[in-house]
């Protein structure tokens, strides 16, 4: 008869089983910071192909572009800031500000050596201003309470992310198509919600209405 062999199997099945919360938070916090990491570079590759931003909003992507901000102002403001979490957001920050420039510059300068030295001096500027932007939301967070930064920080930037759809929307029915949109955006967006929402949810050592208060701003 053959020894028994299985127990190193049985061991490790235990311990997954065991640290299931730990390893499924890091999973599922790790996909939605990774999601809206790259939320709009689906947006910004199109409008690069295209050389146009014609179907895209500008209703949509400055209300991302603010929440982006407020958001990595609250983040850096935590007493143990999650670096990742604000460098993804701020990867969102800086997306906005290019397609704002593309937006403009594609539609009032004409094609040219002229127009990417512009777009480039464009780019540069929005970038240092949105981190000046960020800063200062990061100054004001550090004197409020927690109550005004959950408000500020965490519920307004998700309440302007679902507002921006809005007009996208409004886009799509008068031009009645949706060239000029890159749906994987909402793919990234659907993801990285779900993931940080179910990361939220699964905090066994927080009553459901905490977790449920923390989660809202994902759910919108």
């Amino acid at each position: 008869q053959l020894p028994e062999i299985t127990w190193p199997w049985r061991t490790c099945t235990a311990w997954l089983i065991a640290m299931a919360p730990v390893w499924l938070q890091a999973l599922c916090g790790g996909i939605g910071t990774l999601c809206f990491a790259l939320m709009l570079v689906p947006q910004v590759v199109l409008n690069t192909r295209r050389r146009s931003t014609e179907g895209l909003s500008w209703g949509l992507v400055v209300p991302w572009h603010v929440a982006g901000i407020l958001f990595v102002g609250v983040t850096l403001a935590h007493t143990q800031p999650s670096w990742f979490s604000a460098l993804s957001m701020f990867m969102q920050v800086f997306c906005c500000g290019i397609c704002e420039v593309q937006m403009y510059f594609f539609h009032r300068v004409e094609k040219g050596c002229h127009r990417r030295l512009l777009m480039t001096a464009a780019y540069t500027v929005l970038t240092v201003l949105s981190c000046l932007a960020c800063a200062g939301c990061y100054l004001f967070f550090i004197t409020t309470g927690d109550q005004l930064d959950f408000i500020l920080g965490e519920l307004v930037p998700s309440i302007l992310i679902g507002l921006g759809f809005f007009p996208e929307f409004h886009e799509f029915v008068s031009s009645m198509s949706i060239e000029g949109y890159s749906f994987g955006v909402t793919f990234f967006d659907v993801v990285g919600s779900a993931g940080n929402a179910a990361l939220y949810f699964m905090r066994e050592e927080e009553p459901w209405s905490e977790r449920v208060s923390e989660a809202a701003p994902f759910l919108t």
